[in-house]
């Protein structure tokens, strides 16, 4: 997307946008586990390592409920598919849709995980 061509709403730019909004939305996700994983203290080789790997991490301390883990990978299967190509589906538009709500789902495990956070104005 360049300048001047900005979405008039989400939906336009799922719609107009597929690709990047999957990779968008892998991207975030991977900002999230991250930040978790952060927060939790893990070991350097899972701090060093891929999403996945990050993900079971998550898991393995119960961080994460098994419904919000199996959007995670929805979220990331999508984006490394739209990221390198692989991208193979008859209705874009609709496969979007349908990984927003697993990234929603994530979203909202984020939030509720790091809303008890003290606030500090800087």
């Amino acid at each position: 997307m360049k300048a001047g061509d900005e979405p008039d709403s989400l939906i336009t730019l799922m719609s107009n946008h597929p690709k990047e909004t999957l990779v968008k939305m892998r991207t975030l996700l991977e900002q999230m586990v991250k930040c978790s994983c952060d927060k939790l203290g893990c070991p350097p080789a899972v701090a060093s390592s891929d999403l996945l790997d990050k993900i079971k991490w998550l898991q393995q301390q119960n961080a994460v409920k098994n419904t919000v883990v199996d959007s995670m990978h929805s979220v990331r299967i999508e984006g490394n598919n739209a990221a390198h190509g692989k991208l193979d589906i008859a209705d874009p538009t609709k496969t979007v849709l349908a990984t927003a709500l697993h990234f929603i789902q994530v979203v909202e495990w984020f939030i509720g995980c790091h809303s008890s956070e003290e606030k500090t104005i800087a």
